[in-house]
């Protein structure tokens, strides 16, 4: 089977030891993907990936099937988007780590690219308050056809996205896992609310992939980045939604943050 350079970019974000950032490298140095993913020990340790990485890359290679993983992934409706093609989010670009590839379910990869993505994150342990407000803003803001772009999380994100939906609105679950795994799974209803409803589930993260302590705070940088904007409804100092916002300013977007009632800690 022949393979497309954008097939040797599944290949490094399936292996995953190889980030964005020394993924740019590596394409600067070889000059392609194909190349990098053809290298010898020689040339991979020449551009310091070290003993260790470098071994791991060359066992993962030697082993990896991409005609095997590119079947599963059309037997799954699974697409794919890299950095070349049309639908990958262009914001993304903007960002100093964009992702390899992200991975897609939905109908409509256009929406990665509509003018009016807003983020909307917030507590996994929202109060009343915090929800009523999620659904007026959201609720709004789809009014005006804005995408609703959110982490699939208990909670704020949660309300979100099923708001958007009721609103006949189109809505974005970044996810922090792999791209078929729906997590929490009480959201399993959600998840296929979103795939068949006109909107997309998205994740850097291969099929199969369980989610791990680093990959949620490292999504949220998708979250903020393909989103004009973040607005905050309810978060402690250390949650999720506040990484986002972080990432957010970071990557120059708006933020905005809900006042909350004086005497709630989040």
């Amino acid at each position: 089977m022949n393979f497309s350079e954008r097939d040797y970019y599944l290949g490094f974000a399936v292996f995953g030891g190889i980030g964005p950032m020394r993924f740019k490298l590596l394409l600067e140095y070889f000059g392609s993907a194909k190349d990098a993913w053809m290298a010898s020990e020689k040339d991979l340790l020449t551009i310091n990936l070290g003993n260790k990485l470098t071994s791991e890359f060359i066992y993962f290679r030697g082993n990896f099937s991409l005609t095997s993983f590119l079947k599963n992934l059309e037997k799954k409706k699974i697409n794919f988007l890299t950095e070349g093609d049309r639908d990958y989010p262009q914001k993304l670009l903007q960002i100093n780590d964009p992702p390899i590839v992200l991975f897609v379910l939905g109908n409509n990869p256009q929406l990665l690219n509509k003018k009016r993505l807003v983020a909307v994150v917030g507590t996994r342990l929202n109060t009343v308050y915090g929800k009523n407000t999620c659904r007026t803003i959201v609720s709004g803001l789809t009014v005006f056809g804005a995408v609703i772009v959110s982490g699939m999380a208990k909670g704020i994100d949660t309300i979100a996205h099923r708001t958007a939906i009721e609103a006949n609105g189109a809505t974005i679950a970044v996810l922090g896992a792999g791209i078929d795994i729906i997590y929490p799974f009480s959201n399993y209803e959600l998840y296929w609310q979103i795939v068949n409803k006109s909107g997309l589930v998205i994740s850097e993260y291969p099929p199969g992939f369980t989610p791990t302590r680093t990959s949620f705070p490292l999504r949220n940088r998708i979250i903020s980045g393909i989103s004009e904007g973040t607005v905050v409804i309810e978060g402690k100092k250390t949650s999720g939604a506040m990484i986002t916002a972080r990432y957010a300013l970071d990557q120059g977007r708006e933020v905005f943050a809900v006042p909350g009632p004086i005497n709630s800690p989040t």
